[in-house]
């Protein structure tokens, strides 16, 4: 299987490594999110290093973006190692606009990469780890940009409630609805 090459793009004032990315950088011009393209790299140990591809000042996040959930284990170390090993925000892009996912990685959201190969116990091939790895990330982190209505700031708003917060918020709500304050009642379970 042949792997295309990417097409450099030049897009303002940036020479972008790929239309992808460009895109990426008209959506984010469009949006109003300032954003610097390759801003540094990273020494991330074990001759690994990582350029992100952009950086995002007003959130203090690193952006990578990739095609589709298609990329390679050593990929996704350098991704791991840089928002994991190194206490940073990364948000993974993965496809196009209109028809993306965004992921947050950071010591929050996902089990270290490490884990998934540790625990390997069934052979997984490097590709099913790296589909493993994203999907978990997807089911818990799953974000959209989106502007505070009070401030018109910009944020990062989780598409869903991962699964432990979304049942404790439905019992949370649940609860809220059954607390009962007539005749002196405090609405406390007892």
């Amino acid at each position: 299987m042949s792997t295309l090459k990417a097409i450099e793009t030049q897009y303002n004032g940036y020479r972008f490594r790929s239309r992808l990315e460009a895109r990426w950088a008209v959506f984010f011009d469009t949006y109003g999110i300032d954003y610097e393209y390759e801003l540094e790299g990273f020494e991330l140990g074990n001759g690994l290093r990582y350029l992100p591809d952009f950086y995002i000042p007003s959130l203090g996040i690193y952006v990578e973006i990739k095609p589709n959930r298609n990329f390679s284990l050593k990929e996704l170390k350098k991704i791991d190692s840089f928002a994991l090993g190194g206490d940073k925000h990364l948000l993974l892009v993965m496809g196009t606009p209109t028809n993306e996912e965004m992921v947050l990685i950071n010591r929050c959201s996902v089990a270290p990469l490490d884990e998934y190969i540790d625990e390997n116990e069934y052979g997984l091939s490097d590709e099913e780890i790296v589909a493993e790895y994203i999907g978990n990330a997807v089911d818990f982190s799953h974000v959209e940009f989106n502007r505070n209505p009070i401030n018109n700031s910009l944020t990062l708003s989780y598409k869903h409630r991962c699964p432990p917060d979304e049942v404790s918020f439905k019992e949370s709500l649940l609860k809220a609805k059954q607390s009962r304050f007539e005749h002196g009642e405090s609405g406390k379970s007892g």
